[in-house]
């Protein structure tokens, strides 16, 4: 189990409340992430419209890579428009930057989809033949059990990650959490 904790300005406290504030965060932490799932958003920008020929490999493999996701273990959820897809959903200003948003039972299985998942991991290391490089490109955040992220709330996770960096807030794979 991952344990985060705050920091707290320690000169705002004698030693014995900050370890029991400390204590009580990782202990409220503890009960959250065990009834909750893991969000993500992740967006690209487009090189050229979904209907470009030069994009069509990208788009050929869509379907797939959603019918195995749906199938994959912790797998909850996924945003999608009317056609079974989120790519066609206009929620940027510019209509080159398609979303993804999902919901999966827990990190690890996120990770293993991911980066195990092959035809997922195909479209990755292609990414650059179709994709602008946007940073932050992905975030991660807990949500509770029977909940499902809003779009807004992805964007707002996105942007603090760019604001901010990394936290339990909002994060990405390569963040540590305090253990």
């Amino acid at each position: 189990m991952n344990i985060i904790q705050v920091p707290v300005e320690k000169n705002t406290m004698t030693k014995k409340m900050f370890k029991m504030k400390t204590y009580s965060f990782v202990i409220h932490l503890a009960f959250l992430m065990k009834d909750s799932h893991v969000a993500q958003i992740n967006i690209s920008k487009l090189k050229k419209p979904l209907e470009h020929p030069s994009i069509k490999d990208f788009v050929d493999m869509l379907s797939p890579i959603n019918e195995e996701a749906e199938r994959s273990p912790g797998y909850v959820w996924r945003l999608k428009s009317e056609s079974g897809y989120s790519s066609d959903l206009i929620v940027f200003p510019d209509p080159l930057v398609i979303i993804n948003l999902t919901v999966w039972e827990s990190l690890d299985d996120l990770r293993n989809f991911t980066y195990n998942n092959g035809l997922h991991l195909q479209a990755l290391k292609n990414r650059k033949k179709w994709f602008h490089s946007i940073k932050p490109s992905y975030a991660i955040w807990y949500i509770r059990k029977g909940e499902l992220p809003t779009i807004e709330e992805g964007k707002k996770r996105l942007l603090h990650i760019k604001k901010h960096g990394a936290s339990e807030y909002s994060f990405d794979f390569t963040w540590q959490s305090a253990e």
